[in-house]
C-alpha cells in the first residue's frame, strides 16, 4: 500500500497475518534532494515483534520470557553486538519492577495497589542502591488524582558538584462536578505555584489564573478566554493579550499579541499539517509578509 502527500510517500508491505514487515518512507526535501528510509520488522509465531531494522542498518532483537513479556533487548549494527536492555523483571500482575540497562544501570520499582480498584498508591524508584523517587498518590471516589507527594530529597549532584537533581515535591488537585480540573497547587524545592480555572457550558475554558512564587515571575498570569467566532464556538479568539484567527478547518493561522507587539503566522497543507511558521513584530509586518 502506498500513501502519498506533498512531502513524499510511504509504502507499506505486509506479511501473511497482516503485520507490517517493511516500511519505505520517501521524503522530498526538494526536487533535487529525495531521501529514502527503509524500516523492517520480523515476527514470531505469536505475531510478536522479533526484530526491528532501522534505516541506519541497526537491528534490534526482542527477547521474551515464558509469559510473553519482553525481558531483554540486543542490538546488531555493522556486525557489532550490543546489549541495550539486559533484564526486565515483572510482578505477578505484569507491572515492571526491575530493569537493568546494557550500561549496568539498575532501576527497581515498588508498587502498592488499592486491592479494590487497582489504583497505584505508592511507587518507589531506586537506582544504584539509592532512592531517587518515592511517590504517594491520593484519589477521590471517581479515581481523579487528588495529590502526589514525593518524600525523597535530592541525593545526587550534577557535573558542577554543587547542585542536586530532583527533590521532594507535593501537588494537590481539585475538580468540579464534571471532573474538570479547577484548582491545582504544589511546591518543589524553593518554588510554589497555584492554578485556578473556570469553564463554560461546553467545557471551554473561561479563565485561568496561575501564580508562581519563584524568580521566574513571567510564569504567573491571569488569562480570560473569549469566543467570538461562530464557526468555531469552542476555539478561543482571545486568551489574555493574544488574539487568534482560524481557517475553515479550525487551524490557527494568525496569533497577535497586543502587549508585545508581535504576531505569528501559520500555514497548513491539505492534511492540516503545519508547513510554515513565521514570527515577526507588528512594526515590520509588511516586510515580513512580502518575504
Amino acid at each position: 500500500m502506498l500513501v502519498e502527500d506533498t512531502s513524499g510517500g510511504e509504502a507499506y508491505y505486509y506479511g501473511r497475518q497482516g503485520e507490517v514487515v517493511k516500511t519505505v518512507r520517501t521524503v522530498m526535501a526538494s526536487l533535487a534532494d529525495i531521501r529514502t528510509y527503509v524500516y523492517g520488522a520480523t515476527y514470531d509465531s505469536w505475531n510478536r515483534v522479533r526484530t526491528m531494522t532501522y534505516p541506519d542498518g541497526e537491528t534490534v532483537t526482542y527477547h521474551y520470557n515464558a509469559a510473553g513479556q519482553v525481558e531483554r533487548l540486543t542490538s546488531n549494527k555493522l556486525g557489532k553486538e550490543e546489549t541495550l536492555v539486559e533484564k526486565i523483571g515483572y510482578d505477578k500482575d505484569g507491572h515492571t519492577v526491575y530493569t537493568k540497562l546494557g550500561n549496568g544501570t539498575e532501576t527497581t520499582y515498588t508498587y502498592t495497589y488499592d486491592k479494590r480498584r487497582e489504583r497505584l498508591q505508592e511507587m518507589n524508584l531506586t537506582a544504584a542502591g539509592t532512592s531517587i523517587m518515592h511517590n504517594k498518590y491520593q484519589y477521590d471516589a471517581v479515581d481523579n488524582i487528588l495529590g502526589i507527594t514525593n518524600a525523597v530529597d535530592p541525593t545526587r549532584g550534577n557535573t558542577n558538584g554543587d547542585k542536586k537533581l530532583g527533590g521532594a515535591f507535593k501537588h494537590s488537585y481539585a475538580y468540579d462536578d464534571l471532573n474538570r480540573l479547577v484548582y491545582a497547587s504544589g511546591k518543589a524545592k524553593q518554588a510554589s505555584y497555584s492554578m485556578q480555572m473556570t469553564f463554560g457550558r461546553m467545557s471551554e475554558p473561561l479563565t485561568k489564573v496561575q501564580k508562581v512564587d519563584s524568580t521566574k515571575t513571567a510564569q504567573s498570569y491571569d488569562f480570560t478566554y473569549k469566543y467570538e467566532d461562530s464557526n468555531h464556538p469552542t476555539a478561543p479568539t482571545q486568551i489574555g493579550h493574544e488574539h487568534y484567527t482560524y481557517d475553515a478547518n479550525g487551524n490557527p493561522t494568525l496569533v497577535e499579541n497586543d502587549s508585545l507587539g508581535t504576531e505569528r503566522r501559520m500555514y497548513w497543507d491539505e492534511d492540516n499539517r503545519l508547513m510554515v511558521l513565521s514570527d515577526c513584530t507588528l512594526s515590520n509586518k509588511s516586510a515580513q509578509l512580502q518575504m
